[in-house]
């Protein structure tokens, strides 16, 4: 079964009636989301930013983190998001 089905499957899921009222309008709306150009132009971005923000939010969760590091791990993902915000608007324009 490829990605997009099990996405699929998956958002259909959460709409089911047994999830309470904000989970289904939710499932609707991403469903929606991701039906749209806008979405799907930008998923590449959105693949990596996510990513990005994932791990993260894994370091600064770890008992091992610092609080002395958290503002470098801050500093570096801001940086990051200023490259692939500066990199997708040298790609469009």
């Amino acid at each position: 079964m490829n990605r997009k089905r099990l996405r699929t499957l998956a958002l259909e899921e959460l709409g089911d009636q047994n999830e309470n009222v904000d989970t289904r309008d939710q499932a609707h709306d991403v469903s929606d989301a991701i039906q749209r150009v806008s979405f799907l132009s930008f998923s590449h971005f959105w693949k990596e930013v996510l990513r990005e923000s994932h791990d993260a939010q894994k370091y600064l969760q770890q008992n091992v983190c610092h609080w002395r590091t958290v503002p470098q791990e801050m500093k570096t993902f801001v940086a990051f998001l200023s490259d692939e915000r500066y990199a997708l608007v040298t790609h469009v324009s």
